[in-house]
């Protein structure tokens, strides 16, 4: 059974979740049974607050797959989260290195996509 306070975005619900080690306090994002850090096989799953700032930036002008993510081309951010994390997120073409991003969450071809822009959520 499936824990609705835990879905995310993977599962079509729009959140995002980490890891956190209880143990060394090292943060990741892709789901782990032990932390990458120590070894701890007792992670704890948090939800993002989803607000980071650019860390890298790439337009997308060949698709590297037929996946169901839209036609290039296409922008994409690594995003480093404010608790510690970095994810890929889809952005729009003016979204800069540095700069602060909230993360929301848009549906591309029916698939529910994170998707980073400007700004701070208390903005």
């Amino acid at each position: 059974m499936t824990d609705l306070a835990q879905t995310d975005w993977t599962d079509g619900v729009p959140a995002l979740f980490f890891q956190r080690c209880i143990a060394c306090e090292r943060t990741w994002y892709m789901p782990q049974d032990f932390c990458p850090g120590c070894g701890s096989n007792m992670p704890e799953r948090r939800r993002s607050v989803g607000e980071g700032s650019v860390y890298a930036v790439c337009a997308v002008n060949r698709a590297p797959a037929r996946l169901p993510y839209g036609n290039p081309p296409y922008w994409i951010a690594l995003v480093d989260m404010a608790e510690g994390f970095r994810i890929m997120a889809r952005c729009d073409s003016d979204v800069f290195i540095g700069q602060p991003v909230v993360c929301d969450f848009r549906e591309v071809k029916g698939q529910l996509l994170p998707f980073v822009s400007g700004g701070r959520k208390d903005d």
